[in-house]
C-alpha cells in the first residue's frame, strides 16, 4: 500500500476518531516519516495531496490540522409558508446535532431571492446556499457545484423516482405536494348538492354555481395576487383539468383548433369569474364552498395554530379524475438547489455535500413531508409511512398507481403565465370581452410554443420532456403537456 493510503487510511479510521477530531494537531513531518518508515519527502507529497483532497490542513510555521474545525455558514432560502421557520430550525438541529459538520445557518425566505440586488450579494458574500424553489424560479447563478466529483454522487440520485429531473449537478427533487378538490361539507350540504355530486369532470358546474347564486353562497375562492408576475399559475389546473374531462388530447388536434377559445375555455371563465378573492368568503375560513386547488399541506395545516387563518370544518377533500376515473394528480415538485462559493475549500465542499445527503435521507424527508404535509419521491418512503395520512382521511392526496400527473410549474413558463395573467386580470377586472380574451389567450400560447409534453409512469417513477420532431410548417404547434 503506498503511504498516502496508509496516511489516508489511518487518519479515517473510524476506531481513532476521537483522536482525530477537527482541528485535531497532526504529528509532525518528521514523525510521520518514522512512524509509517519513509522519507521526509514523501510525506510531505502525501500530506499535500490530502489537503487537496480536504482531509488536512497545513499551515505553514505552526503544522498540520485535521480539516473541519473552521465554521461553514450555510444560509437557506426556504418557502416559508411550506413550514414555518422554527419548524425548519428544529429538524436542522436535530439532524446537524448528531454529525460533526461544524455548520452554522440561517433561514430566509425564498422572496429575498426576487429583491434587486440581492442576487448579486448572495453570489458575492456567501459561503453556501440551499433553496427549495419550484422549477420556474430555479435561478440559474446558483448551479456552480459538481458533486459528480464525489463518489456516492450516483448512488444518492438513484435512491429518488425520477433521477431525469435533474439536468444539472446539484439539482435535486426535495418535495412535492399534490392538490385535489376541498369541500366544505355543511356549506354544500346548504346548497342541496351531494358529494357524490361534484364527481366525474364539470358537468355539475353551472348548476352548481347558479344554485349558489340564488342562496347567497360563495362557490369557490382562490388566492390571487395582482402584483404578482406569474398569477396564472394560480389557476392554470382549472383548465388544465377542464381540457382533461373533454377528453382532449393535443396529439390528435390540428395546428389551428383553440385551446382557450372553447367550450372547456369558457366555463373555465365561468369558474374564474364566481372566484372570490377577498378573506371573508375564503375557502379556508369556511367562506367558500369549494376550493379546486386544494395542497396536501392542509392536512397538517388545517385548524394548526402555526396557521391561524386555515379553519376549514367540516373537510372533505375529493379526488380528480379523467373519463376512464383514473386518478388526475396536479402537483407542484420543489426542488433542492444549492450554491457553494468557488473560495471553499475541499473539506468545506464536502461537508456541504454531507449537508445535502443529510437533507435528501429516508429519515430527514420523513420528518419534513410529515411536518409540512408533503410526499417525498424517495423510493423507500410509502404511502403508509405519512402520519398526516394514518387514518386515511387525505387519501385523495395520494397517488394511485395509474395516476396521471399534471405538473404546474411545466404548464406554462414564466413569459407566457404573465401574458395569460394580464389577459385574465383584463377580464376579471376591468371588463374585457371573454371571447376576446380566449382567443388573445391562444394567440400568446401559441406563439410562446407554451405546453410542454409530459409522460409520466406510476408514480412519478419516469418524467422526461418530449419535444416532437415538426417540420418548418409545425414550428408554431403548442406543445402538449398532458399524454395518457
Amino acid at each position: 500500500m503506498r503511504i498516502i493510503d496508509q496516511i489516508r487510511k489511518h487518519l479515517l479510521n473510524p476506531d481513532l476518531a476521537s483522536q482525530f477530531q477537527p482541528g485535531s494537531r497532526l504529528p509532525s513531518y518528521a514523525q510521520l516519516a518514522e512512524i509509517f518508515s519513509c522519507s521526509y519527502a514523501t510525506v510531505h507529497k502525501a500530506m499535500a495531496q490530502l489537503q487537496r483532497e480536504g482531509i488536512v490542513n497545513i499551515e505553514n510555521g505552526k503544522g498540520s490540522y485535521i480539516a473541519g474545525s473552521d465554521d461553514l455558514l450555510v444560509d437557506f432560502f426556504l418557502v416559508d409558508h411550506d413550514l414555518p421557520f422554527y419548524r425548519w430550525a428544529k429538524l436542522l438541529q436535530k439532524y446537524l446535532s448528531s454529525h460533526a459538520l461544524n455548520i452554522r445557518y440561517r433561514l430566509h425566505s425564498i422572496r429575498e431571492l426576487r429583491q434587486p440586488g440581492r442576487m448579486a450579494e448572495i453570489l458575492r458574500d456567501c459561503q453556501a446556499v440551499i433553496s427549495t424553489p419550484s422549477p420556474g424560479s430555479v435561478d440559474p447563478r446558483f448551479h456552480q457545484n459538481n458533486f459528480l466529483l464525489f463518489p456516492d454522487y450516483a448512488e444518492v440520485l438513484s435512491c429518488f423516482d425520477s433521477p431525469s429531473f435533474m439536468s444539472v449537478s446539484g439539482f435535486f427533487p426535495f418535495s412535492m405536494f399534490t392538490y385535489q378538490m376541498g369541500v366544505n361539507t355543511a356549506l354544500l350540504h346548504k346548497t342541496g348538492f351531494q358529494v357524490e355530486d361534484l364527481c366525474g369532470g364539470f358537468d355539475w358546474y353551472p348548476t352548481f354555481s347558479d344554485t349558489c347564486c340564488k342562496k347567497g353562497i360563495s362557490p369557490h375562492s382562490m388566492q390571487w395576487d395582482i402584483s404578482e408576475y406569474w398569477g396564472f399559475s394560480a389557476c392554470s389546473h382549472i383548465i388544465a383539468l377542464l381540457k382533461a374531462n373533454a377528453g382532449w388530447d393535443t396529439s390528435q388536434v390540428p395546428v389551428q383548433a383553440p385551446f382557450f377559445n372553447s367550450q372547456a375555455g369558457r366555463l373555465f371563465l365561468k369558474i374564474m369569474r364566481d372566484c372570490q378573492l377577498d378573506e371573508e368568503h375564503s375557502f379556508f375560513c369556511n367562506g367558500s364552498v369549494l376550493q379546486f386547488n386544494l395542497g396536501s399541506w392542509i392536512s397538517v395545516q388545517n385548524q394548526n395554530r402555526d396557521y391561524a387563518k386555515i379553519n376549514v370544518s367540516p373537510l372533505k377533500v375529493l379526488p380528480y379524475r379523467d373519463q376512464k376515473q383514473r386518478q388526475l394528480c396536479t402537483c407542484n415538485i420543489e426542488y433542492l438547489d444549492s450554491y457553494q462559493n468557488p473560495r471553499l475549500n475541499m473539506n468545506q465542499k464536502k461537508r456541504f455535500w454531507k449537508l445535502i445527503k443529510i437533507l435528501l435521507s429516508r429519515d430527514f424527508q420523513l420528518d419534513y413531508c410529515n411536518a409540512a404535509g408533503a410526499l417525498s419521491l424517495r423510493k423507500d418512503i410509502r404511502p403508509e409511512d405519512y402520519q398526516w395520512n394514518r387514518n386515511g382521511e387525505f387519501n385523495a392526496f395520494i397517488p394511485e398507481n395509474n395516476a396521471r400527473y399534471l405538473y404546474l410549474s411545466e404548464m406554462f413558463p414564466p413569459p407566457c403565465s404573465a401574458a395569460l395573467a394580464v389577459l385574465l386580470e383584463n377580464y376579471l377586472f376591468h371588463h374585457a370581452d371573454g371571447d376576446e380574451v380566449l382567443y388573445r389567450m391562444d394567440e400568446k400560447l401559441y406563439r410562446s410554443n407554451a405546453l410542454v409534453a409530459c409522460e409520466n409512469v406510476d408514480f412519478v417513477q419516469k418524467k422526461r420532456l418530449s419535444q416532437k420532431t415538426t417540420t418548418r410548417k409545425e414550428k408554431n404547434r403548442a406543445k402538449h403537456f398532458f399524454k395518457p
